[in-house]
């Protein structure tokens, strides 16, 4: 649901942000289908690679990597910044197998 405090961007990333930072708003699983407009923002901007961290894990989050695989962006999901019910760690290797390098931040230099 929108616009409610279990939705709200967490307050590190809120500070980190920046004014041209886009939010996109999902209204299904993929944040690719719906009319999000985040391919169009993505292309504009020449990104080619997307970086996944979140919650349920197995439903919306594995979508969204799947679909944004299969149209050509490089996926990385960061594992220690991810949750999900139905899916240990230890599986996310094979859920997104193809579709995404699994990294943990460890491996991640900023």
């Amino acid at each position: 649901m929108r616009d409610q405090w279990n939705t709200a961007l967490f307050p590190t990333l809120k500070d980190v942000s920046l004014e041209k930072d886009k939010t996109i708003t999902k209204k299904r699983p993929s944040g690719f289908w719906g009319g999000t407009g985040i391919e169009e923002h993505l292309a504009v901007l020449g990104i080619t690679t997307l970086l996944f961290a979140g919650t349920n894990t197995h439903r919306g989050l594995e979508e969204t990597i799947r679909d944004a695989s299969n149209k050509g962006w490089d996926c990385l999901l960061f594992i220690d910044g991810v949750h999900a019910m139905q899916a240990e760690p230890e599986c996310l290797d094979t859920i997104f197998f193809n579709q995404a390098l699994t990294i943990q931040e460890t491996h991640v230099e900023a």
